[in-house]
């Protein structure tokens, strides 16, 4: 961090010239992060956000109130990152991409005019370079086990990370935990001063039977009812989770709460693709970015409430992901698996999965799909429903996929 705090300085110190706020965790980072922004924009504030990774495009980790971050506006940027870093010491070393697309973030933030930036954590928290900043308030979404050769192989030491986002004085909202990561968290947080409001127990919510989330605050009080447009209940405690960190930093700031009406209208409008999004119809066609076994846990229960079964699994992980763990909960409605490995460098090979699945489920059809466009194709010539999964980066060519095909 050293070295990005001294990229930043060169730079001006962007991040000082807007409000901020942080959102660590393991899963729902970025659906939280996209109903914040959301959240906060009701509030009245110009906001920008920052994600990663992308889907389809490196600009949409930029969001500069309601678009993306432009190609002359990178070209600009990079005009102004390059002569930054060829400045450091060549003591601290070159920075890694992550550090410069950050800075180019907080940078067009800043220059943007943006009143106040959502900054999704990259890996942990406590060393992310996201977390030079200076929140005025942050949110923890759940924590499970991702990342173990970098964080630790238990949930406590993966907590103890992610509450590196926690400050003295500001509230952090903490989306459902398990024992071990909320016990850890509880500890950092009166070691920090931080204040803590829970999912569940403060931010509560309820869906009535035309689907409209309702979300009450600590006084019990109504803050919102909208119909979300992302599936799944896991997106209702990040929901509930992004209204609290709202509330919260726009207390930070001096604001009211937002007004329940328009609260409802950002919410309405959030879009956050690949997670949980049905792109075809007939015969249905699911696309979620799972890539651990707590995400793929939460995936198998959404489409259990979306009344899905007997799918066509189309599959494929990330480099150093445990295929058990993430296929143990998808495979028992699977009636077929297709194996894929995205066009990244960072997809695993198909053999670990193959081997997962046959010992998991041996009755189960299973075959290498090739590349996840052609693996889809092939799923939806069979005509049961399809769920393409295990990674952002197979989300993001199916989402690809999707949008190449003509509407059903």
């Amino acid at each position: 961090m050293e070295r990005f705090r001294a990229l930043l300085a060169l730079l001006g110190s962007p991040q000082l010239q807007f409000a901020s706020v942080l959102v660590a965790g393991t899963k729902g980072k970025g659906s939280t992060a996209a109903f914040a922004h959301a959240c906060l924009q009701a509030g009245g504030l110009r906001v920008g956000r920052y994600t990663s990774p992308h889907l389809l495009n490196w600009r949409e980790r930029t969001l500069l109130v309601d678009r993306f971050i432009l190609p002359g506006e990178v070209t600009q940027l990079v005009g102004v990152l390059r002569p930054a870093v060829e400045r450091l010491p060549p003591s601290l070393g070159v920075p890694m991409t992550f550090e410069i697309g950050t800075a180019l973030s907080l940078l067009a933030f800043a220059r943007g005019g943006v009143e106040a930036a959502v900054l999704e954590v990259g890996v942990g928290g406590r060393f992310d370079v996201t977390n030079v900043v200076e929140p005025i308030a942050s949110a923890i979404t759940p924590v499970s086990l991702d990342h173990e050769g970098v964080l630790g192989t238990g949930l406590g030491e993966i907590a103890w990370h992610k509450a590196g986002v926690l400050r003295g004085g500001r509230t952090t909202v903490l989306g459902p935990q398990p024992d071990e990561a909320s016990a850890t968290i509880a500890l950092e947080a009166v070691r920090t001063g931080a204040l803590i409001e829970r999912v569940g127990r403060d931010w509560c919510w309820s869906m009535n039977a035309d689907g409209i989330t309702t979300v009450r605050g600590p006084d019990g009080k109504r803050r919102v009812s909208a119909r979300l447009p992302l599936l799944g209940r896991h997106q209702r405690d990040n929901a509930a989770t992004a209204v609290g960190l709202g509330a919260a930093a726009l207390a930070a700031l001096g604001k009211a709460h937002a007004d329940p009406a328009a609260l409802a209208v950002a919410l309405d409008r959030v879009e956050w693709p690949g997670r949980l999004q049905r792109v075809i119809q007939t015969p249905p066609v699911w696309i979620d970015g799972a890539h651990n076994g707590a995400s793929a846990l939460a995936l198998a229960q959404a489409l259990d409430d979306e009344e899905t079964d007997d799918y066509t699994l189309v599959i494929g992980l990330t480099e150093g992901k445990d295929p058990v763990a993430i296929l143990r909960p998808l495979l028992p409605r699977a009636t077929r698996v297709l194996v894929v490995r995205a066009q990244h460098d960072r997809a695993a090979a198909a053999d670990e999965i193959l081997r997962a699945c046959q010992a998991l489920a041996p009755g189960v059809p299973v075959e290498q799909g090739g590349r996840v466009g052609d693996a889809l194709d092939q799923a939806v010539a069979i005509g049961d429903a399809v769920v393409a999964t295990g990674s952002l980066f197979v989300a993001g060519e199916a989402l690809d996929w999707a949008r190449g095909r003509a509407p059903d």
